[in-house]
């Protein structure tokens, strides 16, 4: 099981769109929140969508950081088009604390609510491939961090983590 280490992130970005655009049966991406503005990443996605017809996309955010509005639209609301262009091969999943219910929910600001629990996986499968690393999807971590990826190219590693991304879906 052959594994690459990468530490330069705007090469992490680089990889990450030139296998999506070749990928043929699948992508899951597993991560805290896609970055409101990351529209090439999504069109990137859509590409892929458009040229390999059998293709599969799922997408698993957290709910309470993939809904935040403010100042703008929200990385929901950037992944809309994605399903509305492809509702028979897009899956966006939202991962929403069973901690957070209730009167808490209600009571509590947001950012603070984040306090009890987060979907923190950043799993990025394609293929028979996937992508481990501490970055999530949005261009801070594109160009200003130092976080590590390793890419593993094994479709044995890759079901594993689909299974995990999909149990959690």
């Amino acid at each position: 099981m052959p594994a690459q280490l990468d530490v330069c992130i705007p090469e992490f970005y680089d990889t990450l769109k030139q296998k999506i655009r070749k990928a043929r049966k699948r992508i899951y991406l597993s991560t805290l929140y896609i970055g409101k503005t990351e529209h090439e990443l999504i069109s990137t996605v859509h590409e892929a969508l458009a040229q390999a017809q059998e293709l599969q996309v799922s997408i698993l955010t957290d709910a309470l950081r993939g809904t935040r509005e403010d100042p703008d639209p929200s990385c929901a609301s950037l992944l809309a088009s994605l399903l509305a262009s492809f509702p028979e091969r897009v899956e966006i999943r939202m991962y929403h604390t069973p901690n957070l219910t209730g009167l808490r929910k209600r009571l509590i600001p947001k950012r603070i609510n984040e306090g009890w629990g987060l979907q923190h996986m950043k799993l990025y499968g394609i293929d028979d491939e996937v992508i481990l690393s501490g970055a999530n999807l949005s261009s801070d971590y594109f160009t200003n961090r130092q976080d590590r990826y390793h890419v593993f190219s094994s479709q044995r590693v890759s079901d594993y983590f689909s299974r995990i991304h999909h149990a959690v879906c």
